[in-house]
């Protein structure tokens, strides 16, 4: 935590309801940002805003679902409308997907979690550029996943869409290096939010008995806090960071090397 690192800076972070996008609104807010968190419902946001405000550093709900452009660009514009601009953005908001083999899940299921995963965070990417781009700076950071640069049983629709955001992330980076906005990724392994517990459940429901200590995590034995993957998130945010740009930093307790 390294209060006052933003101060001045304005963020939006989508999927800031729960699990990674609620801990990096908070740790950005703390550090003295004025917050946006996105969310479908107001409601979900509840627990996020409550929260930041027990804590003193109050963050803004506002309502929008990232797989429909209108409301990706209705958060922009009100975000600017009250702040002036946009700094800093997280993209959080994501869902597992369906868990099957591939000739097994259908195509809306697979289509729903591009429109969340991948077209989600490409909307928001989109309109918020040309306000960082005028301004000469801004800091956006996808939440990837290991995944998206491995191979796993019953994960293609998911494990497709996190390759895709990486893959966007260093598109971009090449794109507006020169004119100061960076763009990163964080891929992290089994990191213990309301995701993971649909994955155990998924897992048990194929008759594989695991809990979170049981999974393979890596060498860590435990799966990872939001707050961990928020310190990262933060970190490539800011200008200590300040020459990271298209990197794709893992965050999985050595996962991948397991």
């Amino acid at each position: 935590m390294n209060k006052g690192r933003f101060e001045g800076r304005i963020a939006i972070v989508t999927g800031g309801g729960t699990g990674i996008g609620q801990a990096t609104a908070l740790q950005l807010a703390a550090e003295g940002a004025k917050v946006v968190v996105m969310g479908r419902r107001l409601e979900k946001l509840k627990e996020t805003v409550e929260l930041a405000e027990k804590a003193g550093t109050p963050v803004v709900p506002m309502a929008g679902d990232v797989a429909v452009e209108a409301d990706c660009i209705k958060v922009i514009e009100e975000t600017v409308k009250k702040f002036g601009t946009v700094d800093l953005l997280v993209n959080a908001a994501g869902i597992g997907g369906p868990s099957d083999r591939m000739e097994e899940c259908t195509m809306e299921s697979v289509r729903n979690v591009f429109d969340i995963n991948y077209f989600g965070s490409y909307m928001m990417v989109k309109y918020s550029l040309p306000y960082m781009q005028k301004q000469n700076r801004g800091s956006i950071v996808n939440i990837a996943s290991i995944d998206g640069m491995m191979g796993y049983d019953c994960e293609s629709p998911y494990a497709a869409t996190k390759a895709a955001v990486i893959s966007m992330a260093k598109t971009v980076a090449t794109e507006n290096g020169a004119n100061g906005v960076r763009i990163n990724a964080i891929a992290p392994g089994w990191i213990d939010t309301p995701m993971l517990d649909v994955a155990i459940e998924n897992y048990k429901k194929a008759g594989v008995e695991v809990t979170k200590e049981t999974l393979r995590n890596g060498s860590m034995k435990r799966p990872g806090l939001p707050s961990e993957i928020a310190e990262g998130a933060c970190w490539l945010l800011s200008d200590e960071a300040s020459y990271v740009n298209g990197h794709t930093l893992v965050i999985d307790g050595a996962k991948t090397l397991s």
